[in-house]
């Protein structure tokens, strides 16, 4: 068994820490921490995290915790692992240093540790201006204690490769992922009725067809020359035949007023393998049209300076209105930035969600029908 770090956006430990040990084949034994959960699972669960998690930032492994107070002992702690259990020597290697309340607080004179002890140990070592490494080294250390952990991931986990254009009032694609399995959606009719680039429209789709997010992208690991390619491959060839199984339409759409917003969506749709599998609208809030049924409705309105404050309240009250009159049966995800919005909207009670979002602090409110 391996030990492994999920990172996440704080506020979203809990339902990283569900998703983790819903991927099972004994990966296991999270416990959250602040903006990451620890687990435990064999070997191939840093393949199978990094591919099938959805609210996670990255995927680091562990390999040795251990204080150190002198330059010296740092070049020791690298230089004294067996890292060939995961790196092939020719691998080349650059370094991440976090440091807080350590003695060891200049970020560059830790680095030169490290580098002196990778390099006895036979590793070539780059800069942090220097591109082409093949893998990364974080050095974090917390009052003297240091961890020294392998990024199994490069790219963060939310760049899924189908997000060129980011759009208006941008949410990252794992927080779009994190608020809709806090809402407990799983699958079935959801409207994305202010869609901008379409990343809840798309995260929806990918859960309900049970696509996996990383199906689309490449990892570090990969570039690591110890991998288990049979077992990677296998993995691989899972995650690809979901979209050879695709159902022909999906019951998730996305709606927005803005016609430049609309194609967005489209050509991010397009990237994500599931053009056709969403419907898309140049519509406004205002203009939804009724449905009787069930689902979930999204909305993520722009923020702060693109409304004028006048108008603010006002607006999301209108919205509030408007979604429960068309849609009396359906659950309602709100993202608004502030608490007077949500209760202008109809929100009552604590958000689900409380997140940072391109410098704004957002909280997520799942209403529910009366």
């Amino acid at each position: 068994m391996i030990q492994l770090i999920a990172r996440c956006a704080p506020g979203l430990e809990n339902i990283l820490a569900a998703e983790i040990r819903s991927l099972g084949g004994g990966i296991g034994k999270t416990k959250p921490g602040r903006g990451e959960v620890t687990f435990q699972g064999p070997d191939d669960a840093l393949m199978r995290a990094n591919l099938g998690l959805r609210s996670a930032d990255r995927v680091m492994m562990p390999v040795v915790t251990d204080k150190a107070e002198l330059f010296d002992s740092l070049t020791r702690l690298a230089g004294s692992q067996d890292w060939s259990r995961w790196l092939a020597h020719h691998v080349s290697i650059r370094f991440h240093v976090e440091a807080k309340g350590c003695k060891l607080f200049h970020k560059q004179g830790v680095e030169d540790a490290l580098k002196r002890g990778m390099e006895a140990a036979g590793f070539r070592t780059f800069g942090p201006n220097e591109d082409g490494a093949e893998a990364t080294l974080e050095a974090r250390g917390r009052g003297d204690i240091w961890t020294l952990a392998l990024d199994t991931s490069g790219a963060r986990l939310g760049r899924r490769g189908y997000r060129l254009d980011p759009g208006r009032a941008p949410l990252r694609p794992d927080l779009a992922a994190g608020c809709l399995l806090a809402c407990n959606y799983r699958g079935g009719p959801l409207l994305d009725a202010a869609c901008g680039a379409g990343t809840f429209a798309i995260e929806a789709a990918t859960i309900a067809a049970g696509v996996l997010p990383g199906a689309r992208r490449n990892f570090a690991f990969e570039r690591w020359g110890s991998l288990d390619w049979d077992r990677w491959s296998e993995l691989q060839t899972q995650a690809g035949a979901a979209f050879e199984s695709l159902p022909k339409s999906l019951p998730i759409e996305g709606a927005d007023r803005s016609g430049p917003a609309v194609k967005s969506a489209r050509d991010n749709l397009r990237r994500s393998g599931l053009l056709g599998k969403v419907s898309l609208h140049k519509r406004s809030i205002e203009d939804t049209p009724a449905d009787r049924g069930d689902g979930l409705v999204v909305l993520n309105p722009p923020w702060g300076k693109r409304l004028k404050p006048a108008e603010v309240e006002a607006q999301y009250a209108a919205w509030g209105e408007v979604l429960r009159t068309r849609r009396p049966r359906w659950q309602i995800a709100l993202l608004a930035p502030d608490p007077a919005l949500a209760t202008a909207f109809g929100a009552r009670g604590r958000p689900r969600l409380k997140l940072r979002s391109g410098g704004v602090n957002v909280a997520l409110y799942h209403l529910k029908p009366a």
